[in-house]
């Protein structure tokens, strides 16, 4: 099989690239991340090694896709902004009734135009908690995800793990967040997971936007980014 020349699988992955869209590299990690939108994980999960770091832009508002990952844990963030705040809550509730719908009862086609109706049955549903986030309490859903990390499954078969979902809106940054934490079944533990979501606070990140502060050397680039805690009024 002709091999085919490292500069050309460059030019093709360029092209997939579409306008508006951006590739961050797998260099930084999650809370360095998340510095940008003025908040941390103040628990070890805020370490996790960058994995996917995906932005696109469309009609004003930036749509922001982060994945770490690490030993048996991984979270998925989508951080979208700016959101006015007539529309933010809205946005995020949205998001919360997509998750769970995906549970819900489903029309499955079949020959002869005849179809039934399946769902999840209730024990395998996700089940709502509340958990204070940023000094607001909020509704957080518990669900079944596959291997592979994709909610909406309640097979046992293909249950392999448990995901925390939380969706809501920050007004003091203009985001809407939906945070996914995803942990295998065999290490879930529901209250240290929920702790990862309710160690979210806010921070002031200092001289971000100066020029003259701007990390010049590679040495300097591997420190931990410098910053105040904030914490939520």
């Amino acid at each position: 099989m002709r091999k085919i020349p490292l500069s050309v699988i460059s030019v093709l992955a360029s092209v997939l690239i579409l306008p508006g869209m951006t590739l961050a590299a797998e260099t930084s990690t999650l809370n360095a991340t998340l510095a940008t939108y003025g908040v941390r994980i103040a628990t070890e999960a805020g370490d996790l090694a960058i994995k996917r770091d995906f932005k696109q832009v469309a009609r004003g508002t930036t749509y922001h896709s982060i994945t770490a990952e690490g030993p048996g844990q991984r979270i998925e963030i989508e951080a979208d902004r700016p959101i006015p705040p007539d529309k933010g809550v809205e946005f995020a509730k949205n998001k919360h009734a997509i998750i769970k719908g995906l549970y819900g009862d489903r029309v499955v086609p079949y020959a002869a135009m005849i179809t039934r109706v399946t769902g999840a049955p209730e024990d395998k549903k996700p089940y709502e908690k509340k958990a204070m986030i940023l000094g607001v309490e909020r509704d957080i859903l518990i669900a079944n995800a596959s291997d592979r990390y994709v909610l909406g499954v309640w097979d046992d078969n293909l249950i392999a793990q448990r995901a925390i979902c939380a969706s809501f809106y920050e007004p003091s940054s203009g985001t809407v967040f939906q945070i996914l934490i995803f942990i295998p079944v065999k290490d879930f533990v529901e209250e240290k997971a929920v702790k990862i979501l309710e160690s979210l606070e806010k921070i002031q990140v200092i001289d971000i936007q100066n020029p003259e502060a701007r990390i010049q050397n590679t040495e300097a680039r591997s420190q931990k980014p410098a910053y105040r805690i904030q914490k939520p009024e």
